[in-house]
């Protein structure tokens, strides 16, 4: 396969509906990050893209060498809850638990404790008078970046693959506007990741 044929395959994908859109304003975003996973010929590219609606969701996308489905994979909706009970996961109840400028959010089962004053929720430029879920995710991932995401082996354990050596990880990078009709192949970002997943060469990344 060369990064041509790469490109043209994401581009597929994206024209499916089968492609991360960050512009979704059916799931918006909070946060988001692309691992890419390699091992001479073989890999496996993670996107995980967490936002709000009635939870807090990371939707996990995996393309891949030898893969028979690529695209959406899974959306983990036990991400973010108020409680230990995973269910108890609407995040704007927020401002009725705990003291007034810190609580306690539990990410993945794991208690973390969030800072919701004032001054912290203008950091991600938001009024406080307009928080809502997915500024509250917005929060967790400035203050506790790691928490949010899976591990290797959970993702890899989601497609049922082999776990592949982790080469590179970015939670910025230009993202084509998929609602609007661009293409992974417009993106300077992603001819770059197809050059350096063929090549097995991270240098080539813009």
């Amino acid at each position: 396969m060369t990064s041509e044929e790469l490109l043209e395959k994401w581009d597929r994908c994206a024209r499916d509906s089968d492609f991360p859109m960050l512009d979704n304003a059916n799931h918006p975003l909070s946060c988001c990050k692309v691992s890419l996973y390699q091992e001479e010929r073989k890999w496996t590219l993670f996107f995980e893209i967490v936002g709000f609606t009635s939870c807090a969701m990371n939707d996990i996308y995996a393309y891949g060498s030898g893969f028979d489905k690529e695209g959406l994979v899974m959306g983990y909706d036990e991400l973010l809850s108020l409680s230990e009970d995973v269910s108890d996961d609407w995040l704007p109840d927020i401002e009725n638990r705990g003291t007034k400028d810190k609580v306690t959010i539990y990410a993945k089962g794991k208690p973390i404790e969030v800072d919701i004053s004032e001054k912290a929720i203008e950091s991600i430029d938001v009024a406080p008078e307009n928080m809502a879920g997915v500024s509250i995710v917005r929060l967790v991932f400035n203050q506790n970046p790691d928490s949010l995401w899976l591990s290797p082996e959970e993702l890899f354990e989601i497609t049922a693959t082999k776990q592949l050596p982790l080469v590179y990880s970015t939670t910025e990078w230009e993202h084509p506007e998929i609602a609007v009709g661009e293409l992974p192949s417009n993106s300077v970002f992603f001819q770059t990741l197809a050059e350096a997943i063929i090549t097995n060469n991270l240098d080539c990344i813009i």
